[in-house]
C-alpha cells in the first residue's frame, strides 16, 4: 500500500490527501501516514494549502492537503521525473473543478 500511495502521487505530480485516500480505499488518517513515510524519505513534499474558495459554490470549500512528487536535484542541477514540472491547481475552469482541484475564483467572478 505504501508503494501504491507513492505511485499515485508520482503519476499525477500533485495529489490531494482525499484523492489518495479514495484511490487506496483508506481513511484520510491512513493516507496521511503513508504519505508521511514518503515525506520522511524525501520523495514527496506537502504543499502549502491554497486559500479556501472565496464564495465559489462549484467545489468543496474545505482546505485541501496537497502533496507533490519530489525529485531531488542531480549534481548538474537538473531534476528528473515526471512530477518536477507539476503545478498546483489555481482556479476552477468554466465547467467547474476537476476531482481534487481547488477553486480560487473570486466570488464576484461569474462561471459563464
Amino acid at each position: 500500500m505504501l508503494t501504491r500511495a507513492r505511485d499515485l502521487v508520482r503519476q499525477q505530480g500533485v495529489a490531494s490527501l482525499q484523492e489518495v485516500a479514495l484511490q487506496l480505499g483508506v481513511s484520510n488518517a491512513v493516507a496521511r501516514a503513508l504519505l508521511q513515510k514518503w515525506i520522511e524519505k524525501g520523495r514527496i513534499e506537502r504543499l502549502a494549502t491554497p486559500a479556501a474558495c472565496r464564495g465559489c459554490t462549484l467545489c468543496d470549500s474545505a482546505p485541501r492537503e496537497l502533496y507533490r512528487w519530489y525529485e531531488p536535484r542531480h549534481e548538474n542541477g537538473a531534476q528528473s521525473g515526471s512530477g518536477s514540472n507539476s503545478k498546483v491547481p489555481s482556479a476552477c475552469s468554466a465547467a467547474g473543478p476537476s476531482q481534487g482541484q481547488g477553486c480560487e475564483r473570486p466570488a464576484n467572478q461569474s462561471s459563464s
